[in-house]
């Protein structure tokens, strides 16, 4: 029976042990692997996130739990998998460590045929961009506390922590992080001796490694969507080195995913960037490493829908679908002035992701809505879709905004690193433009490239990453694009809709049960399966004939815009297939549309 507490607390000590274990009985030391154990015990395992606990309550070398989004991929490393020491011939294993674990006066025996390379793959990995309030408390309600340590304080230090809040902490931060301590969760909703141990031990270590680091740079975090200080938790929008080991991966930028590894914040001096494998970077006490022993790709960032997403989902959902969409339709026309038709838009928008096909791309369906009275009623629709999607940001496009910010990621290679850009967003992240702040100026290069930059996302869902003075090289991603305006939009987008006003805006107010099933309902949505039937094909191909006979320029774009309004229309109603009557409902919009215009 494993002793799960330990390994939360020691992993590398539970690693050790079976790699041992397997040394001893006769096992092939280079041919040892441990993920797959550690991967089946993990739902039995109260791993703390870094998410949700500060850094200084989590434990050197412990187990932490971390989701977040590949910003940016670090040239290999390579490492000394297995070794032997001149105090012992048993092999050693050095895997999941950022430095070779041995003792004063131990030396490695040089060419010894046990000792292996291996290479690993650092990711730069940044707390999922754009993730709602209501994620992050829905899992924060969940999170496991950091694990106790009784061994390192006696009774009497402890009672010191416990009065003085931190142990060896300057007198002048006592009091903000007794404040700190008392927020920090813990298994019993207060702070215990154990925990505060736990601290001292980890603030201990981070002085450490922030006095043996002295870095030559000043460095910033590299956030995407960047953090301001003063807000709500703040302090946990912590990126982190994640060291990957299987060489199959399959990461890429962009990718959203939840790491379980070995926690690390050991001294790492910043080295001057002498040639691409000696760069300097972020010291351990502000990007701390995680050493990657299993993960999950996340197909959905939202806690209330599975993940991955089962055909017993779609079945359950397809059962309340039709329940459900009245009533969020009718919460989303509120805030568009009573507006029925730009409330179905919206509602099918929200709905929608996009994806490709070939070459083709299919399901995008970026919306301008027009005709916006005052920034109080963009507030409250941005405020209200925050609250239903998991992902969205607000870019609001002020002439100095645009002269200014970076969307698109850059190359430093300086520093051999990828410049995080705004558009750098998790697939399925909700980007709202808001185009009502909009004010007079000229837009200087920098500006006129960021229109450029937008409207290819609006277009084609791809964000040109920059790597002057070589060609930008084009990424894909999956963003829906909802674009406010008093007018016309200075963007190209498929559907322009002017709101036509019946009523005031109103600021629903939505019970938790009610708000929750609007948020599973549209993240379901965006999973469900989806066919057409031969007879619809051939029924739209007939429509499509009729309308070219009646006016030539009807093109494609028309009968593909119709069919990307149509599939999120039947996946609306819990449909996992075009019918007759969501084509002609989905024609009937855009009519409605055409005669508005």
């Amino acid at each position: 029976m494993e002793d799960l507490a330990a390994l939360v607390r020691d992993p590398l000590g539970f690693v050790d042990t079976h790699f041992n274990t397997h040394v001893s009985e006769g096992g092939d030391p280079t041919a040892f692997q441990v993920e797959e154990t550690i991967s089946q015990l993990v739902e039995q395992l109260e791993i703390p996130s870094l998410n949700h606990v500060r850094r200084d309550m989590l434990l050197p070398n412990s187990l932490v739990r971390f989701r977040c989004m590949v910003q940016d991929t670090f040239n290999p490393e390579f490492y000394l998998d297995t070794f032997v020491t001149s105090e012992t011939e048993a092999p050693r294993f050095g895997r999941y460590r950022d430095s070779i674990p041995v003792e004063e006066g131990e030396q490695i025996i040089q060419e010894h045929p046990t000792n292996t390379f291996q290479g690993r793959h650092p990711l730069y990995c940044v707390p999922i961009p754009g993730e709602s309030a209501w994620v992050h408390d829905t899992h924060a309600a969940t999170a496991a506390a950091p694990p106790l340590v009784v061994d390192e304080l006696d009774t009497t230090d402890a009672a010191s922590v416990r009065k003085r809040g931190m142990g060896d902490l300057d007198e002048e931060d006592d009091e903000d992080d007794q404040a700190d301590m008392a927020q920090a969760p813990s298994a019993k909703g207060e702070i215990s001796v154990e925990s505060a141990q736990s601290a001292s031990s980890s603030k201990k270590h981070m002085a450490q490694a922030q006095s043996s680091e002295a870095p030559l740079l000043t460095f910033d975090l590299n956030l995407p969507i960047p953090v301001d200080s003063d807000a709500p938790n703040a302090a946990l929008h912590v990126p982190a080195v994640v060291k990957m080991y299987s060489e199959d991966h399959g990461l890429k930028i962009h990718d959203a995913i939840e790491v379980i590894g070995v926690y690390t914040i050991d001294g790492n001096p910043a080295m001057p960037s002498n040639d691409p494998f000696n760069v300097q970077r972020a010291p351990q006490s502000m990007v701390p490493h995680i050493h990657c022993l299993t993960f999950r790709v996340l197909n959905t960032t939202n806690p209330l829908i599975n993940n991955p997403f089962s055909e017993t989902d779609a079945t359950e959902f397809s059962s309340v679908a039709t329940e459900i969409r009245p009533q969020l339709l009718a919460t989303l026309s509120q805030l568009v002035y009573g507006d029925e038709l730009a409330a179905e838009y919206l509602l099918l928008h929200l709905l929608s992701l996009s994806e490709r096909k070939g070459y083709q791309l299919l399901g995008n369906l970026p919306l301008n809505l027009s005709n916006f009275r005052s920034a109080d009623d963009v507030s409250a629709l941005c405020g209200c879709i925050s609250d239903l999607v998991a992902k969205s940001h607000v870019m609001q496009l002020g002439i100095d905004t645009l002269n200014t910010a970076r969307l698109m990621p850059k190359k430093d290679y300086d520093h051999d690193r990828l410049l995080a850009g705004q558009l750098q967003l998790a697939k399925g992240t909700n980007l709202i433009l808001d185009e009502t702040t909009l004010n007079e100026g000229k837009l200087i290069d920098t500006g006129v490239k960021n229109m450029q930059a937008l409207q290819q996302l609006i277009s084609e869902q791809k964000i040109d990453f920059n790597f002057e003075p070589s060609p930008p090289i084009s990424f894909s991603n999956q963003i829906p694009v909802l674009i406010l305006s008093e007018g016309t939009s200075l963007f190209q987008t498929r559907i322009k809709l002017k709101l036509a006003p019946t009523a005031e805006v109103g600021v629903p107010d939505l019970s938790a049960d009610t708000l929750n099933s609007f948020r599973a309902y549209i993240e379901s949505a965006r999973h469900m399966p989806y066919t057409i039937t031969e007879d619809v094909q051939s029924a739209v191909a007939a429509d499509f004939i009729a309308w070219r006979q009646a006016d030539p320029s009807v093109n494609e774009d028309v009968l593909h815009l119709r069919l990307d309004l149509a599939k999120m229309h039947a996946l609306s109603h819990g449909q996992t297939q075009l019918t007759a009557d969501s084509w002609k409902a989905a024609c009937a919009l855009e009519e409605a549309r055409a005669a508005r215009a």
